[in-house]
């Protein structure tokens, strides 16, 4: 089982040091397409990012997606890391005004379910930044039983356009 990818327990996950609004700011995703519901920690020199998404019940996925028992999509899993990964680099790295588009994905794995209800919670690192490519290592947890679960690691690729 991994590790997360940096101590979490430093980091007050309720805090909001970005609300919808703010993050609205430089994603230029909405609606049902927003995976964020804040950012709670944001550190250059460290490189690291952490934000929260509450999932909700009403949902356009819940219906369809597992009706008996619904299971948020592994690709919107992976869609909010790219958004917390999008946020960092427009913000931190300094590509504002450059959207960074998804170019990739490696070492997806996915290790558990996440449901209505759940409160993900999603870690980023910064990797590799060149001009035309920038890694983010990801991460997504759901608290389960006084403890973080990790449900989903993998390495985001980005392209600034």
């Amino acid at each position: 089982m991994p590790r997360p990818l940096f101590d979490l327990s430093t980091i007050d996950l309720d805090h909001t040091e970005v609300d919808t609004a703010g993050v609205e700011t430089v994603n230029p995703q909405r609606g049902a397409m927003r995976h964020l519901d804040a950012i709670v920690h944001i550190d250059l020199e460290a490189g690291t990012a952490v934000a929260r998404r509450e999932v909700r019940g009403d949902e356009f996925w819940c219906s369809g997606h597992f009706p008996e028992r619904p299971l948020l999509p592994g690709v919107l899993i992976v869609e909010a890391c790219a958004q917390l990964s999008s946020y960092f680099a427009n913000t931190v790295l300094g590509l504002a005004g450059k959207p960074l588009l998804f170019a990739g994905i490696e070492d997806a794995r996915f290790r558990g379910p996440v449901e209505p209800g759940d409160r993900l919670i999603l870690a980023a690192v910064r990797g590799q930044v060149k001009p035309r490519l920038v890694r983010f290592d990801c991460q997504a947890l759901v608290p389960r039983d006084g403890a973080l679960s990790i449900v989903f690691t993998g390495k985001i690729l980005g392209v600034p356009q």
